[in-house]
């Protein structure tokens, strides 16, 4: 048995010639935040305003959104099949016509993600900051926080921009839920992305007073079991020796 997955796109013409760009939201199913910036820039976008042609997917991994999971059937994570297959799996077969009928025919794109499940995440870009248009891409979204990574091989923004779609990654907020204050900031990264390129009147560009490109990121781990209590919160900023926590046993006592 089996049943056809159809995947809403809206396309937004300008009334003037400019670049084509896609903004796309739920490669993974559950990470819902991307799908209200989008679905709030297909609402509030003036075409009249717009230059270019922009190609909005509110939800790709439709199976994954309706179930609320990052996977789709048998566990297969989307964004690690890029550019897909004509005649693969299920995810293949998904990214394939993505890639073929959408990221291909663009110029430039933005993927949207939220964190993890059970993690929370600073509003930041991800991308080949190598790239002289990935950077520029980057810089013009407005977060404050640049992460220097090409990404996973069969990611999207990997795989479209090494095809020659820059292609850049917003990551915020939790799974499952929507924070107004995310898809806010979201939005207001993709309107500046466009008027960046062009395709959006520049003097509704708003940018930070600094930016960080990060080089290179890693976890710190607890040598030690029990409840973490955190004094910092994302975003705060910490120098070496800083206490950023202690971990607690059930009763309140440091471990």
């Amino acid at each position: 048995m089996a049943s056809a997955i159809h995947i809403p796109v809206t396309v937004i013409r300008g009334r003037t010639a400019g670049p084509t760009a896609f903004v796309m939201a739920a490669v993974h199913g559950d990470e819902i935040n991307g799908s209200d910036i989008v679905r709030r820039l297909i609402f509030d976008i003036d075409h009249e305003k717009l230059s270019g042609t922009l190609i909005a997917v509110p939800v790709v991994n439709i199976p994954g959104f309706l179930a609320q999971t990052r996977y789709l059937p048998y566990h297969r994570d989307l964004n690690r099949f890029f550019p897909g297959k004509k005649n693969g799996n299920n995810a293949e077969r998904i990214a394939y016509c993505l890639f073929r009928e959408i990221i291909l025919k663009c110029d430039f794109g933005i993927d949207l993600h939220t964190a993890a499940d059970g993690r929370l995440n600073l509003p930041h870009v991800r991308g080949d900051m190598g790239h002289p248009r990935v950077r520029n891409l980057a810089r013009a979204f407005g977060a404050t926080i640049l992460i220097n990574q090409r990404g996973t091989i069969g990611s999207l923004r990997r795989e479209a921009t090494e095809a020659g779609v820059p292609t850049i990654l917003f990551e915020a907020g939790e799974t499952r839920r929507f924070s107004h204050k995310v898809s806010v900031a979201g939005l207001k990264g993709v309107l500046n992305v466009l008027s960046e390129v062009g395709m959006w009147p520049a003097h509704e560009q708003e940018r930070p007073p600094f930016q960080v490109i990060v080089r290179a990121s890693e976890w710190i781990r607890a040598e030690k079991g029990g409840i973490l209590d955190l004094n910092a919160k994302p975003g705060d900023l910490l120098y070496k020796g800083d206490r950023m926590g202690a971990i607690l046993n059930p009763f309140g006592k440091t471990v």
